[in-house]
């Protein structure tokens, strides 16, 4: 089964809502992330969300790197 490929760009309010909703449902594959902060600050802001709540899976921290890493080659 081929999955959706999605990018988010901007992990604020709203991307961190969209982070966990895609990672959440499955049949989507989050493969980007770009935003102007620091690899580690966002998977800070994404441990402790008090909006949406804490996002205590493991992987999220690689996840968010990998992304940055990526971005930042692109450049």
């Amino acid at each position: 089964k081929d999955m959706t490929r999605i990018a988010i760009n901007g992990l604020g309010r709203i991307g961190r809502a969209a982070f966990k909703q895609i990672k959440e449902d499955g049949t989507f594959e989050l493969v980007a992330v770009n935003d102007l902060v620091l690899a580690e600050e966002l998977v800070y802001l994404l441990k402790q969300d008090s909006v949406y709540g804490r996002y205590e899976w493991g992987y999220a921290a690689q996840l968010v790197r990998e992304a940055k890493a990526v971005a930042r080659a692109a450049r």
